[in-house]
Formats: structure tokens, sequence, C-alpha cells
């Protein structure tokens, strides 16, 4: 989870402390991950070199610290925007952690863009379904939260009697394989 800390507020790092003692990370890796993740005690993960498993408490839920620095920097009830990213687990983890930092004291929302991300994906006309995709691009492009360098292309090895797998979309994880057929030989 990045924090902008460039513009007001994230800019005051009690702000930014407050974001993470609100961060219900045991939620997040039983509700996702299915308990299969490690909870972090810092930016170096187990067993690497340096990682410090004494700093976990720095990196715990702990409501009523957040709430404290939020008061400290003046900023309770202060609105932050969650931009999530359309793939994985990413939309489930935006929606479940947006509670977490309004339970300390935030006014915590997800973007535009996911409400146009919801409606396209609900859309069962596929030109209106298209038109929404487009919409949400556009909302993207004029906002620069990206910079977008290029697409990933990825080498396929096949048989050669399989056709029409959409080698493009495995960088993406969402490879559909609905116009994948064997052919005769």
């Amino acid at each position: 989870m990045s924090l902008n800390n460039a513009n007001p507020p994230l800019d005051d790092v009690r702000v930014r402390q407050a974001v993470n003692f609100a961060i219900n990370r045991e939620n997040s890796r039983d509700a996702i991950f299915s308990g299969t993740t490690d909870l972090p005690a810092g930016i170096i993960a187990p067993p690497e070199l340096g990682h410090a498993p004494e700093l976990e408490a720095l990196s715990k839920q702990d409501l009523d610290k957040a709430r404290a620095l939020l008061a400290e920097a003046g900023q309770e009830g202060v609105e932050v925007t969650i931009n999530v990213t359309n793939t994985l687990f990413w939309p489930r983890m935006g929606e479940l952690i947006q509670s977490d930092p309004t339970q300390a004291g935030f006014h915590a929302q997800l973007d535009e863009l996911d409400r146009l991300l919801d409606e396209a994906r609900a859309e069962p006309d596929a030109a209106k379904r298209e038109e929404l995709y487009k919409e949400a691009q556009e909302w993207l492009l004029e906002r620069v939260p990206y910079v977008y360098i290029g697409y990933l292309a990825l080498p396929v090895v096949g048989q050669s009697n399989v056709e029409g797998i959409p080698a493009a979309a495995l960088g993406t994880y969402r490879t559909f394989l609905e116009d994948t057929k064997i052919v005769s030989q």
C-alpha cells in the first residue's frame, strides 16, 4: 500500500503513521489470502538478511494510536481516497481496507474509477460495457495516477495444433480461453 506523501494531508508523517496503525492486516490475511500470508515486521521479509520480527508492533492495528496521531496532526475526519488495481485480489483488498481508516477517524472512500469499473463489469450489453471501459481509461489518462510504459508481451510455447491462445493477456492474469481450440493436423 503506497501513500502519496507529496500532498496534504499525507505530507504529515503523523497522518501516514495513523494510516499505518489503522490497517487491520490480520483481517486482510484471513479474508483475502486464507491465512497464508505472514504478517509484516518491516520491509524485509523472512528469511532475508535484516528481517527484524521485533518490529512487528509497528505494523499492528492500533485504532487508539491512529486516532491520537490524527488528533495531534489536526486531521480528524480528513478525507482520503483509496485507489486499487482492478486485477487479482486488489479490488477485494480495497473494499476490505476501506473500513479500517474510517474506524480510526478518516473519511475513506474508493475513488470514482471503482464505480465505473463496477458498472462496466455488471453491464450485459457488450457495446455499452466497452464504452464504460473506455470512460474508465479516459478517467485514468486525465488524472495520470500512472504513466503507462507499454504492454508486456510474453512468449508462449504450445503445441502446433493449439490455436487462439490470447498470449498478450497472460501478463495481466486475465487469460480467457474461449477462442482457443485444438485443430487437427
